[in-house]
């Protein structure tokens, strides 16, 4: 006789998951306001229809301004006022048709291409607002330092493996920038605990330019840096008490482990707080 196959005891243990995420994360501050770190979080299953969205975005502001898809929209460079200044040269090829086709009008310097180009910044938020079960969750410290910055870093692990836990959910995260220069972001990964870790492995690094995605985050950074930096700009300056903390910066480091400015017009994209309750944008 043989024995009926059926489940072993081992895989009845294995919880099995109700979904999952992949996270594009990007950074941004300065030495007055501080770092943050935001990660996109992004359902696997509407991936696809996501970036179909984005991508009819981009179709429609090659038609109006003819500044491609293959171009990065990076935050910084295209909302100053000498965008031109601060493109590399390849970049700049990627604009051209023919090697002496003119730049387009709105990388300009003028008063006007600016508030044009922070019109389409909008919209691309405003693109990203359409993502109702996307997730947006961002963690500032008001230290400039690198050890603080890479500290927030590690709350924000802290807070995405909270919203994975209610999920019933694993993800993992893609990094703008090819380089992890004092291996800081791998060292973060390997400190979770592996008995309740839900991020897989360590995060992914690629460069923003070749991910649409990427650019998407970094949009979603400055936009939540900005916002940060006018209640900065708005708060009459005071003397500040230090208090015991348990956050693993310093004592004297304020951390916003959950802020989504108001100034981001992306509604439908959610805060995950330290206590799991999501909150609205």
């Amino acid at each position: 006789m043989t024995r009926a196959s059926g489940p072993s005891r081992e895989a009845d243990q294995v919880p099995y998951p109700s979904g999952g995420f992949l996270v594009y994360v990007d950074d941004s501050g300065n030495e007055e306001v501080g770092s943050l770190w935001s990660g996109l979080v992004i359902p696997f299953e509407l991936w696809t229809e996501y970036l179909g969205r984005w991508l009819a975005f981009r179709k429609t502001l090659y038609a109006k301004t003819h500044v491609p898809a293959s171009f990065e929209l990076h935050s910084q460079m295209w909302l100053s006022g000498d965008p031109l200044g601060d493109i590399p040269k390849a970049q700049l090829k990627l604009m051209q048709v023919e090697p002496t086709a003119p730049i387009p009008k709105i990388l300009q310097v003028g008063r006007a291409q600016r508030r044009e180009r922070s019109r389409w910044f909008e919209n691309g938020l405003k693109t990203i607002g359409t993502f109702s079960r996307a997730r947006l969750i961002t963690v500032h410290t008001a230290d400039s330092s690198g050890p603080a910055k890479f500290g927030a870093y590690r709350s924000l692990l802290d807070v995405l493996q909270q919203f994975l836990e209610a999920e019933h959910a694993w993800a993992t995260l893609i990094v703008d920038g090819r380089d992890d220069g004092g291996g800081h972001i791998h060292a973060a990964h390997r400190a979770l605990p592996i008995k309740t870790r839900r991020i897989i492995e360590d995060a992914g690094r690629r460069s923003s330019a070749e991910s649409q995605l990427l650019q998407m985050a970094d949009l979603c950074a400055h936009a939540a840096f900005q916002s940060i930096a006018e209640r900065c700009a708005q708060r009459p300056p005071r003397r500040v008490r230090s208090r015991p903390s348990s956050s693993r910066h310093s004592r004297r480091t304020p951390l916003r482990r959950s802020l989504c400015g108001a100034s981001i017009p992306t509604s439908r994209c959610r805060c995950i707080s330290p206590s799991r309750r999501p909150s609205r944008c």
